[in-house]
C-alpha cells in the first residue's frame, strides 16, 4: 500500500471538464530483457497491442541528462518503439529496459489503469521481466489564460514561487522561474515541479511547448525500490502512486481552481 505522503485517505476525484492537464505518463523500468532487444519480440508486442495502437514507429534511444544548464538529450544505444493511435492521443513506448504509456486525453484513474494492465499483460506474452527498478506516474498541468492574472487565488503559496515575489517587484517583470522539490516516504517519492514558463520555451521533452506563457504544475509520483514484475501488482502500484499524485495536486490547488475548471 502507499505510505500517504500527502495524507492517508484515498482522494475522491473531482471531475474537471476543462482541466489544464496536458499529459499523463507512466513508465516501468526493469533490468534488460533480451526478448525486447530482438526484432521478433518487438514485432510480437506491437501485434498484440495493434487494436488500440495501430501506428508503429521506431526511434533511436534518447537519454536525458540533468546538467547545470538544464535537462539535455543524449543519444542512447537501444532503439525505442512507439505505438500510438491515429490521433496520437495515446502512446505506448518500449525498449529492452522499460515500457511506458502516455496520453494527452486522460479520462480517469480507472480508465488509465485498464489500459496499462492491457499493456503489462501483453508484455508477459512476449518477455518475462523479473523485477521493476522504478515504477512511476506523472501528471503535467499547464495553466494558461485568465487564471495567470491572479494565481494566488488558484494555487497554494507553496506552488507560487517567484510569482508571489513578482507581485510586489515594481517594474520588474517575471520572465521565468522553476522550482523543484523532492519528497520521500517509506516507499514512495514525489518530485514536484512548479514553473512560470515564457511563450515558446521548451522546459523538457515531455512538457508541450505553448505559444503563450503558462504556469506548470508537474507531479511525478514514483518508487525506485525493487519490486517483482507481476502485471496486476504493478498496475495496482501505479494506481496507488496516481492516488498519491492526486492528493498532492489537491494540496496545491484551491477551491476556486476546482470551480474554475469544473
Amino acid at each position: 500500500m502507499g505510505d500517504g505522503l500527502f495524507g492517508d485517505v484515498t482522494a475522491i476525484e473531482v471531475p474537471l471538464s476543462r482541466a489544464p492537464l496536458t499529459r499523463v505518463l507512466t513508465q516501468i523500468r526493469f533490468p534488460s530483457v533480451p526478448e525486447l532487444a530482438l526484432a521478433d519480440g518487438q514485432h510480437r508486442l506491437s501485434s498484440l497491442l495493434k487494436a488500440r495502437y495501430p501506428v508503429v514507429r521506431q526511434q533511436a534511444g534518447i537519454n536525458l541528462l540533468i546538467t547545470p544548464k538544464g535537462v539535455m538529450q543524449q543519444a542512447g544505444q537501444a532503439s525505442v518503439w512507439q505505438l500510438h493511435d491515429k490521433r496520437r492521443s495515446w502512446q505506448v513506448s518500449f525498449s529492452d529496459g522499460f515500457v511506458s504509456l502516455e496520453t494527452s486525453k486522460y479520462v480517469s484513474r480507472d480508465d488509465f489503469h485498464e489500459r496499462l494492465s492491457e499493456v503489462l499483460y501483453a508484455l508477459t506474452q512476449v518477455a518475462e521481466p523479473v523485477l521493476c527498478d522504478r515504477i512511476g506516474i506523472r501528471y503535467i498541468n499547464q495553466i494558461t489564460g485568465d487564471p495567470l492574472r491572479d494565481l494566488g487565488s488558484y494555487l497554494h503559496p507553496a506552488a507560487l514561487g517567484s510569482w508571489a515575489l513578482s507581485q510586489s517587484a515594481g517594474k520588474a517583470k517575471l520572465i521565468q522561474y522553476v522550482s523543484e522539490s523532492l519528497f520521500a516516504g517509506e516507499s514512495e517519492k514525489m518530485l514536484m515541479r512548479c514553473a512560470w514558463v515564457p511563450p515558446g520555451a521548451a522546459v523538457e521533452p515531455n512538457v508541450p511547448v505553448l505559444e503563450t506563457e503558462s504556469c506548470l504544475l508537474d507531479l511525478d509520483s514514483f518508487t525506485d525500490a525493487p519490486e517483482d514484475y507481476e502485471p496486476a501488482q504493478v498496475a495496482g502500484r501505479v494506481k496507488e502512486l496516481a492516488d498519491g499524485a492526486y492528493r498532492a495536486f489537491r494540496a496545491l490547488v484551491t477551491d476556486e481552481f476546482l470551480e474554475h475548471y469544473r
